[in-house]
């Protein structure tokens, strides 16, 4: 079961009125539901979770890992810090018997940074998986990107079949406003036809509610067809560029790459500077 989370830090104004720990026990609480369904299913976490776990790693049992990783394992994390949602984090992890990937697993062998900004740094965007899982994961990665404060973090999964199907394109219609059709919209809404569909609607509310919002959804795309496009999904592989994205964002864009790998590497104040300087003068660009 892949579950995806994102729970807003401690500080948060989200939390006025409500438990710092409700979000995370929201998710135990999910995954013990999980459980009671069906107690063999398995469980990837991932999101940001603004849990920081340190170099925690009393939940990992080295069985799963593999011979060339056994000798020299040791879970380790450039953000050594445990914090409140971290405990609940290391609790869930401990109670359901699952193991987050960062700082040990495939190419996260150091346990980069994943946010890093002006406020500070910490790794709080995870991979947990149950611990069965583990031996089908290829390989695990922190990407380095300059657009977010936040770095991608990366999964993938061993291919058990090869699928051998030609790339097919697929037609959808989807429907944008358009100012310039807001006078034929406005027309198909006013007609008879569609005020005897939401009378429809309205009658079926005392039977199905369902029926009666499908009705309702479907006299109103039928309004909206003065403004279908179609698009087409699929197919091969095309390389899609932005038109105002020039040669001044691609160097921008490369020389904040760079410093951002120097940060990562050394782990320096002035070279954090650097790269703060270089992503802005990135982002600026786009403006």
């Amino acid at each position: 079961m892949f579950i995806g989370v994102y729970v807003p830090p401690a500080d948060s104004s989200y939390y006025v009125g409500k438990e710092r720990d409700s979000n995370l026990q929201l998710v135990q609480d999910y995954i013990m539901s999980l459980y009671e369904q069906d107690e063999d299913v398995h469980i990837m976490l991932c999101g940001d979770l603004n849990a920081r776990i340190g170099k925690w790693d009393g939940n990992t049992d080295v069985d799963m890992v593999s011979d060339s990783d056994q000798d020299d394992f040791c879970r380790k994390s450039k953000d050594t810090v445990i914090n409140r949602f971290g405990r609940l984090l290391i609790d869930i992890c401990r109670f359901f018997q699952c193991t987050p990937l960062n700082g040990w697993f495939g190419g996260d062998k150091m346990g980069e940074l994943t946010y890093i900004s002006d406020q500070g740094n910490s790794t709080v965007d995870y991979f947990v998986l149950s611990n069965d899982l583990i031996s089908s994961v290829k390989n695990f990665y922190v990407f380095q990107r300059v657009e977010s404060d936040h770095m991608p973090v990366v999964l993938e999964f061993r291919a058990t079949t090869v699928a051998d199907q030609p790339s097919r394109r697929v037609l959808i219609e989807k429907r944008r406003w358009n100012p310039a059709y807001a006078g034929s919209f406005c027309e198909a809404v006013r007609s008879a036809n569609f005020r005897d569909g939401m009378r429809a609607a309205i009658d079926c509310l005392s039977v199905c509610v369902e029926t009666a919002l499908q009705t309702f959804t479907d006299f109103l795309l039928s309004a909206g067809d003065c403004m279908v496009r179609k698009v087409c999904y699929g197919g091969p592989a095309r390389a899609v560029g932005h038109s105002w994205f020039d040669d001044e964002c691609r160097l921008k864009k490369r020389e904040a790459r760079k410093a951002l790998r120097r940060y990562m590497r050394t782990g320096l104040t002035v070279d954090k500077d650097v790269y703060r300087q270089k992503r802005s003068q990135y982002k600026d660009t786009h403006k």
